[in-house]
């Protein structure tokens, strides 16, 4: 690596991967090593255009031969227009007598405007190409989002997204999401209070008709004290079929919770219970974490789940524990 300029870095990469495989699906070939090098630049400032243009290539000994090229694009500014840039990977992997193997292309366009304060408004599109022999799937996706906090105690929020998986001869499979939310922060007693409410509704596209999910979150955080606060959530989901030929359903989750955190606390425990049922089944989840501070930077923290649910007809009770030691340097 070093800098050309100011804001311009250049770097060259080189590397050998030596592996050693054993076992009946690596018979044929137990040892491999391969040869990768790399050139690229980086032109980054804090305002105006940038681009980081790169070429990697790799050969396996005796194998194929794979060519990687990066190329992003864009421009940064000051006032409403924070953000418009674009890309595009391409990854080719060919045999050792030259033949097409499996081609990988990616490519993108995003955009970033702050149309007013405190309010962001993105949008991106992403595209994609994976080819293989007798095998070609476009991929598309386009999204939306807008999100304002006119106040402090405020918020709202949308989103749109539109995409597809593609395959060769085939129709294409299109899925539309749309997203909603508000929140609210009020403050009473030198308390803050803490509303969110929020729609999901989603619609994929299949051959036998359309799927829609519909998804209803409520979730509020109340303070008991300086220290102590409780959190409350709901949801309701609905689809319009289970299954092929089959009617529509209801599932519902709620949970309850408490936490403990402050300055003057001298640990910081979380602990939640969740309970479901309907369409998907009767589900039980119990979750807590807590932090005790130690002397110079140390911590001690420990997690706890547990779950209980039927699947497949049979039950099961999947539970995580865990114990970390960590330093905040």
């Amino acid at each position: 690596l070093w800098n050309v300029i100011e804001d311009l870095q250049a770097r060259v990469r080189g590397s050998r991967v030596d592996a050693w495989s054993e076992g009946p699906t690596a018979a044929y070939e137990p040892y491999r090593s391969t040869w990768k090098g790399e050139l690229g630049l980086d032109y980054r400032p804090p305002r105006g255009l940038f681009a980081a243009p790169a070429y990697g290539l790799a050969k396996t000994t005796g194998g194929n031969l794979t060519h990687d090229l990066e190329l992003p694009l864009g421009w940064r500014g000051t006032g409403s227009l924070k953000e418009i840039s674009g890309f595009g990977n391409a990854s080719l992997i060919r045999s050792e007598t030259g033949g097409r193997l499996n081609d990988v292309v990616d490519w993108g366009l995003n955009l970033s405007l702050l149309p007013a304060t405190k309010m962001t408004l993105t949008s991106d599109y992403r595209g994609g190409l994976v080819w293989q022999p007798g095998n070609e799937r476009w991929n598309h996706r386009m999204a939306a989002a807008l999100r304002h906090s006119p106040d402090p105690l405020l918020g709202y929020r949308a989103a749109f997204s539109l995409s597809n998986n593609q395959e060769a001869e085939s129709e294409g499979l299109w899925k539309h999401q749309y997203q909603a939310g508000l929140t609210l922060k009020p403050q009473w007693n030198l308390r803050l209070y803490a509303l969110d409410v929020s729609e999901t509704l989603a619609v994929s596209n299949a051959a036998s008709g359309d799927d829609v999910l519909s998804t209803a979150a409520l979730d509020a955080s109340v303070p008991i004290t300086s220290l102590v606060a409780t959190r409350w959530g709901a949801q309701w989901e609905w689809i319009n079929r289970t299954a092929p030929g089959e009617g529509p359903g209801n599932n519902f989750r709620y949970s309850a919770g408490v936490s403990v955190a402050g300055q003057s606390s001298p640990v910081s425990f979380a602990a939640q219970y969740a309970i479901a049922h309907g369409y998907r089944g009767v589900r039980h989840d119990v979750s807590s974490g807590l932090q005790i501070p130690l002397r110079r930077g140390f911590a001690l923290e420990g997690v706890f789940t547990l779950s209980s649910y039927e699947q497949e007809g049979r039950s099961s009770l999947p539970f995580l524990l865990g114990l970390n030691l960590a330093y905040e340097f």
